[in-house]
């Protein structure tokens, strides 16, 4: 933050943004009402110590970023420390469903926070939090771009991929995706791992049955055959 910026939210000349007041308060060692209204007890200067402190964005829901207007002063549920060069508009969501779940490289399971760039320009394979005009519904999916259609992308094979033709306004872009490892979590990927294990020792063990088998023919077939050259010499 520059020292202009600073003198001017003291002169009365602006007002800081939510995200800004939370940011000072944390730094300074009080709240945000203090700051901004003198509201509470005061910090004392005395036990403020240089610190380094990280800037925050807010987590919000669905529904506040389907009526997200360019330049609002968003207020989340939650905040969490903002990645490197993210912009002060910045802002994350976390998922409740698993239709960007997958098994590749990129995956975006149900409980992940992602962050979004509300300035960022759109590209063709972006993933991407946006408003369906036709229903005002908003999801997050990977734009694909072809031959002058839009089409959303659920990177979970289960799901379908949306046309939207042109009739999609962009919310954000996604610049970066957390996901805690909580109890729940690890329990649904030991129990994954577990499956896939079971599985594949299922279809070893098939694998060597039919080996097995084809094996206990093929000696069958020489007896056979060696039986039949036996007789024939006899004759």
């Amino acid at each position: 933050m520059h020292r202009t910026q600073i003198a001017a939210y003291e002169g009365g000349e602006a007002r800081p943004r939510i995200n800004t007041l939370n940011n000072l308060a944390a730094a300074l060692g009080t709240t945000p009402e203090w700051l901004a209204s003198g509201v509470g007890e005061a910090p004392d200067i005395a036990r403020v110590r240089s610190t380094i402190t990280l800037p925050l964005i807010p987590v919000i829901t669905f529904v506040q970023a389907a009526n997200l207007s360019s330049g609002d002063d968003v207020v989340g549920y939650d905040y969490i420390p903002a990645p490197r060069l993210a912009p002060d508009s910045a802002f994350a969501v976390k998922l409740d469903g698993d239709s960007m779940q997958s098994n590749s490289t990129i995956s975006f399971p149900a409980g992940c926070t992602v962050i979004f760039d509300p300035e960022s320009d759109v590209c063709n394979g972006d993933f991407v939090l946006c408003k369906i005009e036709s229903s005002d519904n908003v999801t997050f999916k990977q734009l694909i771009i072809d031959q002058g259609e839009y089409y959303l992308h659920p990177l979970n094979p289960s799901y379908m991929n949306i046309l939207a033709g042109k009739n999609i306004s962009i919310i954000g872009v996604a610049i970066e995706s957390r996901h805690e490892l909580s109890p729940d979590v690890i329990m649904l990927s030991r129990s994954g791992m577990i499956s896939d294990f079971m599985e594949n020792i299922s279809d070893k063990a098939k694998k060597q049955e039919t080996e097995s088998t084809n094996d206990s023919i093929s000696e069958r077939l020489d007896k056979i055959e060696s039986m039949l050259e036996q007789l024939l010499s006899k004759k």
